[in-house]
C-alpha cells in the first residue's frame, strides 16, 4: 500500500541477514538511538590502557618494589684487604680438613697413577675438590674426643700466633710483623 492518509502501513518482516538490517535501519519510534561505533584498532586500545589511573598506580607501586629490591640487593663494597695484616687464625676444622685433603688426593681410591681425578661412580664425572671436601667433612664427624684435640691444640697455638702478630702489627703502625720463621712481613 502507498503512503496515503488513513490507509494502514504495514509492517513487513524482519529478515535476518545484515544486509537488509542496515538498509532498512531507522530509531524505532520512542527509543533512543544508539550510533554503531567502529571497533577499536589495537594500538588505541593500548593508548587508553596506557593513560589508565588504574595502571599508572600498579605501574607506580611496582616500581617502587622493585628499587627497595635492589638496593636490598647492593652489597657494600668491600674495601681492599690490607695485604700488610697477619694472617688469619685457623679453626680446628680447617686444620683437619687440610691435612686430610693432602691425603684424599693422594688415596688411590680416588687419584690414578698419573695423577688424574678417578670418575665418581655416583655422578660419572672426575672427582672435583668438592667431593674431596666432602669426604675430609665426613672423616671430621667420625672423628672421636681424643683424636679431634689434637687439632684443636693446633688450632690454638695458631691462635695465640695470630693474636701475637697482631699486636706486634698494630704496635708498628700497622705496617709489619715477624713471622714465626722469624722474618718480617713486610720487610719492614
Amino acid at each position: 500500500m502507498t503512503g496515503k492518509k488513513g490507509s494502514k502501513q504495514v509492517n513487513q518482516p524482519k529478515s535476518n541477514s545484515k544486509s537488509n538490517n542496515k538498509s532498512n535501519s531507522r530509531p524505532r519510534s520512542g527509543s533512543k538511538s544508539k550510533s554503531v561505533s567502529k571497533p577499536k584498532s589495537k594500538s588505541q586500545i593500548r593508548k587508553e590502557v596506557a593513560a589508565s589511573p588504574v595502571l599508572n598506580q600498579l605501574r607506580a607501586s611496582m616500581e617502587a618494589v622493585r628499587s627497595k629490591s635492589k638496593q636490598a640487593s647492593k652489597r657494600k663494597s668491600r674495601q681492599p684487604k690490607d695485604k700488610t695484616k697477619p694472617k688469619g687464625a685457623c679453626s680446628a676444622y680447617i686444620m683437619f680438613t687440610t691435612e686430610q685433603l693432602a691425603k684424599i688426593q693422594e688415596d688411590p681410591t680416588y687419584v690414578n697413577a698419573d695423577g688424574t681425578h678417578k670418575t665418581d661412580a655416583s655422578t660419572g664425572e672426575a672427582y672435583k675438590h668438592t667431593a674431596f671436601m666432602s669426604i675430609a667433612s665426613q672423616r671430621w664427624g667420625e672423628l672421636d674426643d681424643e683424636e679431634r684435640a689434637v687439632y684443636e691444640k693446633m688450632a690454638d697455638a695458631d691462635k695465640i700466633r695470630y693474636e701475637k702478630e697482631m699486636k706486634e702489627w698494630k704496635a708498628n703502625g700497622e705496617e709489619y710483623y715477624t713471622k714465626a720463621d722469624g722474618t718480617k712481613s713486610n720487610a719492614g
